[in-house]
Formats: structure tokens, sequence, C-alpha cells
């Protein structure tokens, strides 16, 4: 992911495949790693990038640009 905004995002949740989750309380600027093993479903499962494939991916940001909240998805 990469945050090109000129402004932190703070409380950030990131969906893959509708059912694999990821948080972070802050996204700083610019180009972030995130290995797909950090996105957990809900009974803690962690995706498994050998059995399945990134489909769709949704940023939802609580704060940014003069605290408001924003999305993107990307399919």
């Amino acid at each position: 992911m990469d945050n090109q905004n000129d402004y932190v995002w703070k409380n950030v949740s990131i969906t893959l495949n509708k059912q694999y989750f990821y948080s972070s309380p802050i996204v700083p600027r610019g180009p972030s790693s995130l290995p797909l093993s950090e996105f957990r479903d809900v009974q803690g499962a962690a995706f498994d990038a050998v059995q399945s494939i990134p489909r769709q991916l949704v940023i939802e940001v609580q704060e940014g640009f003069n605290g408001q909240p924003g999305r993107f998805s990307w399919r």
C-alpha cells in the first residue's frame, strides 16, 4: 500500500476478499509493506496466499485529510 497523501492515515482498517482483516492505528506517508499472512479471518486464521488469490481490497481510514474519513476499494 502506498499513502501518497501529505498526511498520516489514522485508525486504518483493511479488508481482503471480504473476509480477512487487518487494522492499524496509523499508516505513515509513503509506501508500506504488509505480508498477506497478517490478514486474519474472524476465527483468527491467516490468509493463505498459496490457497487463495487476493481479489478485493478495501482500505477504510477513520482520520485522513483534516480528520475526515476516507475509503479506497480495489477489485
